[in-house]
């Protein structure tokens, strides 16, 4: 149990490094899109947070409608003891699906101003695209 424990800690401890230091090197954007080009699940809800508790929740579901979810989970694992494993399982189960319904009807709508699909502006396309070049520049050459 400890030995978990100490793993959860040093997660958190390895996200929140990792957030620093993109914030330090003036990474501001969240780390699936500057790998992918693509927003995340989440993308928006910080921001949709921030819209709420200036005292516009409408406005927080416009910029994400499930900003409230991570608050609903972390009720969920701070009682997660008392709660039944098939009834957490249950719970898990539908935050994902939700996450991932709305994800995917804020990505296919193509109108959601936080939301969008722009693969050749990640790293993962630039450093492809990169060496399929360096490819084609060496074969042709030779």
């Amino acid at each position: 149990m400890k030995r978990e424990r100490l793993m959860e800690a040093a997660a958190a401890a390895g996200i929140l490094l990792f957030y620093l230091f993109a914030d330090f090197l003036g990474f501001t954007t969240c780390p699936f899109r500057l790998f992918f080009g693509l927003s995340c699940a989440g993308c928006g809800m910080s921001r949709a947070w921030h819209t709420a508790l200036s005292g516009d929740p409408a406005g927080a579901l416009r910029v994400h409608p499930l900003f409230f979810l991570p608050l609903l989970a972390a009720v969920v694992l701070v009682f997660r003891r008392r709660i039944p494993d098939r009834v957490f399982r249950v719970l898990a189960g539908l935050g994902v699906s939700l996450m991932m319904i709305v994800w995917i009807v804020r990505l296919a709508g193509g109108t959601d101003p936080v939301v969008w699909f722009r693969p050749e502006e990640g790293l993962v396309f630039k450093v492809l695209s990169a060496l399929r070049d360096t490819v084609l520049h060496v074969t042709l050459s030779s």
